[in-house]
């Protein structure tokens, strides 16, 4: 945890705020979903993206993001991470409760649109949810529900997004799923163009 944070202000320094593609983002942040390892001299496994039921649903030409690239992808892995955790929750609580229920199918959908130059990007999941205790500790440093921390915490990256003159939101229920948005600044038109005149 804390090592990454020095890495990030270290970097941020030198970190860029740059036009980056939405899809890009997410396709690259999917290489950081692993599994939790048992042992730690297992080699970490990527969690396939039909296991969580990703749907990507971003229109075409959506226009680039003005961000910085490692905490976005960061963020995505842990959105991710966080709702593939949810759903086997989920999955736990629908099985003791009604055993014979019709499968559960575990699905997670990113959609993005475009309000007033400003990019917001949902990640919505059908897990477990979060009680509103749970809701009010989100973002707060260190705390985690998850027996085996991964990653960069929410409150890191919250923090890191709000550097990039970004902002991220949340709303869960306790049982029907939690949705994230990511709220950023697009790219002007002309970034990166031609050097200040």
């Amino acid at each position: 945890g804390g090592e990454t944070v020095q890495r990030f202000l270290q970097n941020s320094r030198q970190a860029k705020i740059e036009p980056l593609d939405l899809r890009s983002l997410i396709e690259n942040s999917l290489a950081l979903i692993l599994y939790p390892k048992e042992d730690p001299m297992d080699t970490p496994k990527i969690i396939p993206r039909e296991v969580y039921g990703l749907l990507i649903d971003i229109p075409l030409h959506f226009p680039k993001l003005s961000a910085e690239v490692f905490s976005l992808e960061n963020t995505f892995a842990n959105l991710l991470r966080n709702a593939y955790e949810a759903q086997q929750k989920k999955k736990e609580f629908l099985e003791k409760r009604k055993p014979n229920l019709e499968a559960y199918s575990p699905q997670v959908t990113i959609q993005a649109e475009i309000k007033n130059e400003t990019a917001f990007i949902q990640i919505q999941d059908n897990g477990i949810g979060m009680t509103p205790n749970e809701l009010n500790q989100i973002f707060v440093p260190f705390y985690t529900t998850k027996v085996k921390g991964t990653g960069v915490g929410l409150s890191i990256l919250k923090s890191m997004i709000e550097l990039q003159k970004g902002k991220i939101t949340v709303q869960s229920e306790y049982t029907r799923g939690t949705i994230f948005t990511l709220i950023l600044p697009l790219a002007k038109e002309t970034e990166g163009a031609h050097p200040h005149a």
